[in-house]
């Protein structure tokens, strides 16, 4: 075992499981420290979120955030998101949300698009799919990987990778997934990126459990974006979120519209 994955370890072993605050198990993020790609992939991290309680722990964190919605006070991430359709112009678009979680993002669209949206949300975890469910019954969902989606070429208008990217170790393929399945447009939704390090690897706690997360090399991340033939649109900052006590420099968190380039196909049929 190198020396990089032995100090994993040991940081892993400072947060085993303990007990702690209800406050602190429904913190979306933190305790983080840099690890080393290898030892991201070590980390179990796909077991974070195909667990019941962290479904729960999820959807109750966003619960004031949709009432906020309601009232006429979407949080700017949320916000972000409506805006980035509505740019397409596209009149009820069909939208794929790869990484939905519970769902919360169908029921936002619904509201800041007034319903003119036909909404699918796929994700990995079989908890999070039950739960979006229950919750959300009158919206589709499915249980789907998104670096491997069971869809035909170009079967939506919108691919919405949305709040995922960043929890995906094999980024590239979820990208090029999302440009495959998306017709003239993909969505990159709440990326958290930075301008000066390489592409860089964190490991975390996420609703108190144990997680990995990709913060993006913003050129790099376009750069990948133009490989699938898709250009950036326009790009949006999102919700606050610096991580420069870790990293040592700024982080934004973005949205990226993307439309297919020309050469790459027109607008499918749907």
């Amino acid at each position: 075992m190198n020396a990089t994955l032995r100090q994993t370890r040991r940081w892993l072993g400072r947060l085993a499981p303990r007990r702690r605050p209800w406050s602190a198990l429904r913190r979306a993020s933190e305790d983080y420290q840099v690890v080393t790609a290898d030892a991201a992939r070590a980390i179990t991290g796909d077991d974070c979120w195909a667990s019941d309680d962290v479904a729960d722990r999820q959807e109750a964190s966003y619960r004031k955030l949709l009432a906020d919605m309601y009232a006429g006070r979407p949080r700017s991430d949320l916000a972000a998101a409506g805006d980035a359709i509505r740019r397409t112009q596209l009149a009820a678009p069909r939208v794929l949300e790869t990484g939905c979680g519970s769902g919360y993002y169908g029921q936002v669209l619904e509201h800041l698009l007034d319903g003119a949206v036909d909404y699918v949300g796929v994700d990995t975890s079989p908890a999070m799919i039950r739960l979006a469910r229950r919750r959300r019954p009158a919206l589709q969902f499915a249980v789907a990987d998104a670096v491997r989606l069971p869809l035909p070429a170009q079967s939506f208008d919108v691919v919405l990778n949305g709040v995922c990217l960043m929890h995906i170790l094999d980024y590239e393929d979820a990208i090029h997934e999302a440009a495959r399945v998306a017709g003239p447009w993909c969505i990159y939704h709440t990326v958290p990126t930075l301008r000066e390090r390489a592409t860089t690897y964190l490991c975390k706690r996420a609703y108190g459990r144990i997680t990995t997360e990709v913060i993006f090399n913003e050129q790099e991340l376009i750069g990948l974006i133009a490989d699938t033939g898709f250009s950036v649109d326009h790009v949006q900052d999102s919700v606050p979120y610096d991580l420069q006590r870790v990293l040592g420099e700024p982080t934004f968190s973005r949205t990226y519209l993307c439309r297919r380039l020309a050469s790459e196909g027109g607008r499918h049929g749907a």
